[in-house]
């Protein structure tokens, strides 16, 4: 009888493994405020973009964003899918837009690749204020 991390070793080992995690960047392009000529509130614009981690043998099929209230505890928040590798950011890194109300919680909010073998390991974490 062969044994089970064997035979696990060898299934992902021709498959490949999970992605490796993705570098985040991010930064404030403005923050919320008050409209100077009509005294409406805006919103303030975190724009996020990261490093596409090696798919280790297997395509990457989607992202899942995880957001924390403390940097230590996460919780799921959304499948962002496949963000075209276009957003703006230096080498037309994959990314997205937050936007944010004055008021507001602030977060963390963090990514992880995902493809047939499972989900990748997270990324630094971004702090959205």
């Amino acid at each position: 009888m062969i044994p089970i991390g064997v035979v696990a070793s060898s299934i992902i080992s021709a498959s490949g493994g999970v992605p490796s995690a993705a570098v985040i960047n991010g930064y404030q392009a403005y923050p919320p405020g008050i409209d100077g000529e009509t005294g409406d509130p805006y919103p303030g614009l975190h724009q996020v973009t990261w490093t596409i981690p090696a798919n280790n043998g297997s395509a990457i099929t989607s992202y899942i964003q995880e957001t924390s209230s403390n940097n230590s505890t996460w919780y799921f928040y959304q499948n962002i899918g496949l963000p075209p590798n276009s957003y703006g950011g230096p080498g037309g890194l994959p990314g997205f837009d937050i936007y944010v109300n004055a008021g507001d919680a602030a977060y963390y909010i963090r990514i992880r690749a995902v493809n047939a073998n499972g989900q990748g390991a997270p990324s630094n974490s971004y702090y959205v204020h």
